[in-house]
């Protein structure tokens, strides 16, 4: 009997100590989060480089890396065993990329080399946060939504309603960026305040009339809405209420988007840039084999994440991680329709990360880095984009089956002898045949 009473204990305990590890992990998160877009408010939009906003930057990463380091180590390697064909292809491009680091002036090798670990580091501890249980993995990411969301409406409180595009000092497109992936994280947990978060984010994204966030927002919430849930009347009826949004406001869509714009034409948002990429091709083409991660000129990838990959990692290893990057969005979308309708939760949560993938894979044609250490929209790609599958979770393995399926071990433990004996009689009790 005294194994019977002792187990019980030990799985309470053990489970307030994961319970304290993912709350303390989620923390350090949000933290990271908030240094990355609070401090943006203090800067001049055209300054290059600021030493306080760096500290800031540095200190969130340190925070959050040295949390998962401490708090769940094993974490990170398990997630790292769990990785798709797809994104070892692309953890494997990162690894080699190093060889291409070994030009140029020794400090820049030195911080190009450390970078490219760190990215690597980053990645394994982000990717560890999906081995986290269902709810306290919607918790966390909707968490950052709501540190997001809450910078945009600081920004707004301390520098008033967008003027021209610009909310005091922060680009437009950093801004819209940051409320883009406010929106996608917020899909992830349920309830009223993420709606708001989603609204309020959509919102201040096309005040700023940042293109590839108010459609990527659209994106996200389109596959999440017509995913989640089995296709029925509801879904049938809300994409129709939805196009006939956009038909009834095609003239307010149109001036979001600034689509008849002369000013934003070659030289910015949706329709442009193609002086851009013109200028980062020639740098492809005189650099085909790749300048090494972090190492090419910000004025030669063609403020397009995808043409900076292939100045970095090389026309080959490029073209790897872009396929890479499709098959693993295409497969979070192929496996949530495989999914079945009896686990809701992870149905909700395998939703979210496909539409969250769709929506930061498209915007990375518009923002100038896919990985970045130092950006929202670049933690948030690679939080995605080394995101776990969801549809595992439902076969019966791992900390994500829902606790009615889970096989119970107090079974296993409480047989004592005494039931061990009371099995062999009732064994040998003799069955009456039916008539």
């Amino acid at each position: 009997m005294s194994s019977t009473v002792e187990l019980p204990a030990q799985q309470a305990v053990s489970q307030r100590r994961d319970d304290w590890r993912d709350g303390l992990l989620m923390v350090a998160l949000w933290v990271w989060y908030a240094l990355l877009s609070f401090p943006i408010a203090t800067v001049d939009a055209f300054e290059i480089v600021s030493n306080q906003v760096l500290i800031y930057q540095g200190a969130g990463l340190l925070l959050f890396v040295a949390a998962a380091m401490i708090l769940a180590p094993m974490r990170a390697a398990e997630a790292l065993g769990r990785l798709t064909p797809a994104q070892l292809a692309i953890v494997v491009i990162i690894l080699a990329s190093l060889a291409l680091q070994f030009h140029g002036p020794e400090t820049a090798v030195l911080e190009g080399t450390a970078y490219t670990l760190a990215l690597l580091l980053v990645a394994a501890c982000l990717s560890g946060l999906w081995t986290m249980p269902p709810d306290a993995l919607a918790n966390c990411l909707g968490g950052i939504g709501i540190v997001l969301v809450a910078f945009g409406v600081f920004s707004i409180a301390v520098f008033g309603w967008p003027q021209g595009r610009m909310v005091g000092g922060i680009h437009p497109n950093a801004f819209g960026g940051i409320m883009l992936a406010a929106f996608v994280t917020s899909q992830f947990r349920r309830g009223y305040p993420m709606m708001a978060v989603k609204a309020v984010s959509l919102v201040l994204a096309a005040a700023v009339s940042s293109r590839f966030a108010v459609i990527g927002c659209i994106l996200a919430y389109l596959i999440f809405e017509l995913s989640a849930r089995p296709f029925g009347s509801r879904t049938a009826l809300m994409g129709v209420a939805i196009v006939t949004c956009l038909i009834l406001v095609a003239t307010v869509f149109k001036d979001v988007l600034a689509l008849d714009d002369p000013s934003r034409n070659l030289d910015s948002g949706f329709t442009g840039r193609d002086d851009q990429w013109a200028r980062a091709l020639e740098a492809i083409s005189e650099a085909p084999f790749g300048l090494g991660f972090k190492r090419p000129p910000v004025e030669d990838a063609g403020h397009n994440g995808y043409l900076r990959w292939l100045l970095e990692f090389g026309v080959l290893g490029g073209s790897l991680a872009i396929a890479a990057t499709l098959a693993i969005t295409l497969s979070a979308i192929v496996e949530i329709f495989r999914m079945p309708d009896t686990v809701p939760d992870l149905r909700r949560l395998g939703a979210a990360r496909a539409a969250g993938l769709v929506a930061v894979t498209f915007a990375s044609f518009f923002q100038p880095q896919l990985f970045n250490l130092g950006d929202v929209h670049g933690v948030t790609v690679i939080l995605m984009l080394f995101s776990l599958r969801i549809g595992s979770r439902s076969s019966g393995e791992g900390p994500f089956v829902p606790a009615a399926r889970r096989p119970s071990q107090t079974i296993k433990d409480t047989t004592s002898p005494s039931a061990q004996d009371n099995i062999i009689k009732l064994s040998h009790v003799p069955i009456r045949q039916p008539c």
